[in-house]
């Protein structure tokens, strides 16, 4: 299933995608909640509401979709390369590799989390 295309643009009264899908935000009748729901008939997320908390839930969730594939990429090169540098430490300190250190294991996990896997 595909996500929505990012970069999300936080307007305020609503969020608009980066295929230029709008989503409204409102209260509904009982005022504690905010809703937000495409306002394109032609989208398969039209009329589906999603509940919010506030608008500060909105521009959080817009900052981790915009930062979501940059901390993707940051990570995947520090748990290479630091997987590398243990394994050259090492190589040259005459130690066998028996393991991953924790770090590279945690990084690889939240990689799994981050993309699915």
């Amino acid at each position: 299933m595909n996500h929505t295309p990012t970069p999300w643009t936080n307007n305020g009264d609503c969020l608009t995608a980066a295929n230029g899908e709008r989503y409204l935000l409102y209260f509904p009748v009982d005022n504690h909640a905010r809703m937000a729901q495409s306002t394109d008939p032609e989208s398969a997320a039209f009329g589906k509401a999603l509940l919010r908390e506030d608008g500060a839930n909105a521009a959080f969730i817009t900052r981790a979709c915009n930062a979501h594939e940059a901390l993707v990429a940051a990570l995947e090169d520090a748990v290479e390369r630091l997987a590398r540098v243990d394994a050259e430490l090492l190589r040259a300190t005459g130690q066998p590799f028996e393991y991953e250190i924790g770090e590279v294991l945690r990084g690889r996990a939240a990689l799994k989390l981050a993309t699915g896997e």
